[in-house]
């Protein structure tokens, strides 16, 4: 399938991504991949209303189109452009995508399909969230060393896109 046929689909409130070339279909929830994606989208929201920057945070249900045959719905994104509320997908490659891994789920190879469309895409910035093992693998493809650092739940994670000013720790935003 290709980009243009997935977005001839009828609109639906499921996750469902194109990864190259084949419809994949994800679950429900679990309460902590919601309140992690919740949490993460109020708190980067709040920040770039604060500091008033061109940019615009979404959670999925949201496409992102990358090529022909990829159009994903990252958890939360960050588009470096302000886009209009009525918009159903961005046109310019996010700078900033997190992924949460669902601990009831094996959906990590997914996650490592996606680390490579993103890097090729022009993402900079790469979170797979992790509840099972409480940790966060970040991937910064803007520098030179890309392998991936690794925090636990307990620790202030640093976005870098905005050179480090916003940290997330994210069992502050599960208390």
């Amino acid at each position: 399938m290709t980009a243009e046929e997935y977005f001839k689909t009828p609109e639906s409130n499921l996750h469902i991504e194109l990864v190259d070339g084949e419809i994949i279909t994800y679950g429900s929830q679990s309460g902590i991949h919601h309140d992690i994606k919740m949490g993460m989208y109020l708190y980067v929201s709040d920040y770039i209303k604060n500091q008033k920057h061109e940019y615009s945070v979404f959670t999925m249900p949201s496409d992102v189109p990358f090529d022909e045959y990829n159009v994903a719905q990252p958890d939360i994104y960050i588009a470096n452009e302000k886009i209009p509320k009525d918009t159903h997908h961005v046109t310019s490659v996010p700078l900033f995508i997190a992924e949460i891994c669902d601990p009831y789920k094996n959906d990590s190879e997914n996650y490592l399909k996606k680390l490579y469309m993103y890097s090729e895409s022009g993402v900079r910035e790469y979170w797979i969230v992790d509840p099972k093992f409480e940790r966060v693998m970040v991937y910064r493809f803007f520098e030179d060393d890309s392998a991936p650092r690794i925090f636990t739940f307990t620790q202030s994670v640093p976005i870098g896109i905005w050179n480090d000013e916003l940290t997330i720790c994210i069992n502050d935003l599960l208390a």
